[in-house]
């Protein structure tokens, strides 16, 4: 059962004679549009996201590179080991 705070909470709420406020009426219009400027925490944001965008497309590209290293070195290997075997087997 709820308890007696929570239940005068929820019915003076109800009773409220006032419109709820929304947090964009004092927002700045562009046109019909409303337009939101960006503060600290969005700018905080956008940096942290393009800082680790950026790392990212730097480890696929080093990931890239390493990996085009190993597979030379492994054709290298599998041409070595099929020269000495094309000798030896003669």
């Amino acid at each position: 059962m709820a308890s007696s705070s929570r239940d005068g909470w929820c019915t003076a709420t109800a009773r409220s004679s006032s419109p709820p406020r929304l947090a964009a009426e004092g927002a700045p219009r562009l046109g019909a549009a409303r337009v939101r400027q960006a503060g600290a925490p969005e700018r905080a944001a956008f940096a942290i996201v393009a800082l680790i965008t950026w790392l990212l497309v730097i480890g696929v590209k080093e990931s890239t590179r390493v990996n085009n290293v190993m597979v030379g070195i492994k054709l290298l290997v599998l041409a070595v080991f099929v020269t000495v075997a094309c000798s030896t087997s003669t």
